[in-house]
């Protein structure tokens, strides 16, 4: 397939769509033995009311290739696991099809371009902090690591990428 994205505001009727493409990557998480969404009531915490709100709030933003849906993520100003309260944009919610490899890397480009197009200097997101392989990933996209975070079960590193 085609490695041309686009990303674009989503629409609240993209919340059905995006929280499939969730589900599809928890099947993948329990494939793998990868503990995360498929253990935290993911979609209770974010369920589609929250995608629908999001939309209209003109947070939430969709990954395509080729016309077809491989990624979605959220883009806040403040973020209260922060601290500091520097000027950043905010990546929540990040997910992208396990089949469309590059969708993130796509996803984060994107919002690196947002953050500079608004005159933030700083583009930040926590992800678990078990997940070797999510951080190593983050680090390769040069997130560096700048804390931690804790929300109930939810053990995270805060990772900041200055631009």
């Amino acid at each position: 397939m085609s490695e041309t994205w686009s990303v674009e505001r989503a629409v609240p009727g993209d919340a059905a769509d995006i929280l499939g493409l969730i589900r599809r990557r928890i099947a993948w998480m329990d494939e793998r033995g990868i503990h995360q969404w498929n253990e935290d009531a993911y979609l209770e915490v974010f369920p589609h009311a929250y995608f629908v709100r999001a939309a209209d709030e003109g947070r939430l933003y969709v990954v395509r290739q080729g016309g077809e849906l491989a990624g979605a993520f959220t883009l806040f100003e403040t973020d209260a696991r922060w601290e500091d309260r520097m000027p950043a944009l905010y990546v929540h919610n990040l997910v992208s099809h396990p089949g469309r490899r590059g969708a993130g890397r796509a996803a984060l480009r994107f919002c690196e371009e947002e953050a500079r197009r608004r005159g933030v200097g700083r583009l930040r997101l926590d992800c678990i902090a078990s997940n070797r392989e999510l951080n190593a990933f983050y680090d390769t996209l040069g997130f560096r690591f700048a804390g931690t975070c804790a929300v109930g079960w939810y053990r995270g590193t805060l990772r900041e990428k200055r631009l």
